[in-house]
C-alpha cells in the first residue's frame, strides 16, 4: 500500500484558499444571473449585500436582466450539440471489430440508463456560470453500478499554486453526507467524524448561496495520479486503497482556456460590468421620463399657496395671491439623444462579448432583412463556441473510457450479458 500524506488536510485547505477570488466572482456571476445585480460588499460581513435603498434623489433603481436571455440561448446551443459515442475498433479483426460494437452497445446502454444527457445538461449549467465544471465517474460497490455525476468547481481541489489541471498530482471532489449514515459506513471513525468537521467551511463565500443543513458531514473524495485513492473527513483518512482504471475518473471541462490561468472564463464574468452600466443608464432615464412628467413648480413666495397644495391629482384648484404672481412648472432639460444611444450601444456590445446576435435572441437585427443573412450570423454564433464543444468532447471521451475500464474491472460475466441483450 503507497503511503499517504500526514498533512492532506492542510493541504486541501490551501487549495481552498487559493481558490476564493475565484469562488468570490462565481458567486457574482450566480446573483447577477438570478437579477440580484445592486450589489455592495460588506467588509464586516465579508458577504455581497443587496443594496435595495433608493437612489440619492429619491428614485428607484432599474433593474433589467439581459443576462438571462443570454444564457438560456447559449445553454439551449450546447445541449443541442450532445455528442455522440462511437468505438472504432484498433484493426480489421474480427475479434476488434466484435470488441467495439460490444463496447459501443454497452455505452449506449450506459448513456440511457444513467440519463447522461440530462447530467450533462447539469454540467453545461456550471460551465456557462462559472466557466469550470468537472464529471466523476466511479463504481459504486453498493448498488454494482457505475455511476457519472457532474460536479460544480466549488466542490472540486487542486494542489495549491498549480496553473493547469494536468499539473496538479491529485484532485480532490467534496460532498456533502448526512452524518449518521457516515458514521454508520465507517463506525471504526466515528468519533473522529463529527470533530474533523471544524475547518471546513468556507468563510470567503456568499452564506446565501453555500447552504449546508446542520446534520451533514463533508467528506474529500481524492485521487492521486499515481493511483491512489482515499476518502477524507477533515485530517481523517475514512478509506485507503487505489482507483482501477487507465484513464484518471475526473475530467474537467473549461468553457474558455487561458493559458496559465487553472480556472476557465464562463459566459457570465465579462458581462458584469456591462450589465452593471446598462441597469445604471436606464435608471437614469426612467428617472428622467418621471421627472418630466411632474416637473418642478416654482411658487413665488408672496403667492400664499401652502406646501401641501401642489398634487398629481387632475383637475385640482390651486389657489393663490395674484399680487404674488401665480405658480408656473419649470420644465427640465430633456436627456440629449446620446444616452439613448449609449444604451443601445451597451446592449449591442454584451452581445458581441457573449458572441450572439439579435436574430440568434429571436429579434430583428437593424440592417439585416434577408433570410441568407440571418442564417449565417446564427451559424456564426454557433461557429464560436466550437472550442468549448471541443472541450467538452475530449472530457466525453476520457469519460466512456472510465467507463468501459470500470465495467470491465468490476460487472461480472452475467450482468454484462444482460446489460447487452436486447431483450432485456
Amino acid at each position: 500500500m503507497p503511503e499517504y500524506p500526514d498533512n492532506m488536510g492542510t493541504e486541501i485547505q490551501a487549495s481552498r484558499t487559493d481558490k476564493n477570488s475565484y469562488a468570490r466572482v462565481w458567486d457574482l456571476c450566480t446573483m447577477f444571473l438570478e437579477g440580484r445585480q445592486w450589489l455592495n460588499f460588506d467588509r464586516d460581513n465579508r458577504n455581497y449585500i443587496i443594496n435595495r435603498q433608493a437612489r440619492p434623489d429619491g428614485s428607484q433603481r432599474q433593474t433589467v436582466n439581459l443576462l438571462l436571455n443570454i444564457y438560456r440561448n447559449i445553454l439551449a446551443r450546447l445541449t443541442l450539440s450532445y455528442p455522440s459515442i462511437a468505438v472504432l475498433p484498433a484493426s480489421p479483426s474480427n475479434e476488434d471489430i466484435v470488441k467495439a460494437k460490444v463496447s459501443e452497445v454497452a455505452l449506449q446502454y450506459y448513456w440511457s440508463r444513467e440519463d447522461m444527457q440530462n447530467k450533462l445538461h447539469s454540467a453545461l449549467q456550471w460551465l456557462l456560470v462559472t466557466g469550470t465544471t468537472a464529471m466523476h465517474t466511479y463504481y459504486d460497490a453498493d448498488d454494482d453500478v457505475v455511476h457519472t455525476q457532474a460536479i460544480s468547481p466549488y466542490d472540486v481541489f487542486f494542489e495549491d499554486k498549480v496553473i493547469s489541471p494536468s499539473d496538479s498530482q491529485w484532485i480532490g471532489i467534496r460532498s456533502f453526507h448526512v452524518e449518521d449514515d457516515v458514521k454508520k459506513a465507517y463506525p471504526d471513525k466515528a468519533e473522529d467524524i463529527g470533530a474533523s468537521q471544524g475547518d471546513s467551511t468556507d468563510d470567503s463565500l456568499d452564506h446565501d448561496l453555500h447552504t449546508v443543513p446542520s446534520d451533514r458531514v463533508e467528506l474529500m473524495e481524492i485521487y492521486w495520479r499515481d493511483g491512489r485513492h482515499a476518502i477524507m473527513s477533515g485530517n481523517v483518512y475514512l478509506y485507503k486503497g487505489t482507483w482501477k482504471t487507465k484513464t484518471f475518473p475526473i475530467q474537467i471541462i473549461r468553457y474558455t482556456e487561458v493559458p496559465g490561468r487553472l480556472w476557465g472564463i464562463g459566459l457570465m464574468q465579462p458581462l458584469l460590468d456591462l450589465q452593471r452600466l446598462y441597469n445604471e443608464q436606464r435608471t437614469q432615464v426612467v428617472h428622467n421620463v418621471k421627472l418630466m412628467g411632474n416637473p418642478k413648480w416654482a411658487i413665488p413666495k408672496t403667492a400664499g399657496v401652502n406646501a401641501s397644495a401642489m398634487t398629481n391629482r387632475p383637475g385640482e384648484k390651486i389657489y393663490y395671491n395674484p399680487a404674488g404672481g401665480p405658480p408656473v412648472q419649470i420644465q427640465p432639460v430633456p436627456l440629449p439623444g446620446y444616452v439613448l444611444d449609449s444604451i443601445t450601444r451597451t446592449q449591442a456590445e454584451m452581445h458581441d462579448v457573449a458572441g450572439i446576435h439579435s436574430v440568434s435572441l429571436g429579434k430583428r437585427a437593424v440592417g439585416v432583412s434577408s433570410g441568407k443573412a440571418m442564417q449565417v450570423l446564427t451559424e456564426r454564433d454557433t461557429s464560436q463556441l466550437q472550442e468549448t464543444q471541443t472541450s467538452v468532447e475530449i472530457a466525453i471521451r476520457q469519460l466512456a473510457k472510465v467507463v468501459l475500464e470500470l465495467m470491465k474491472e468490476h460487472y461480472t460475466e452475467p450482468k454484462m450479458a444482460r446489460m447487452l441483450d436486447y431483450a432485456g
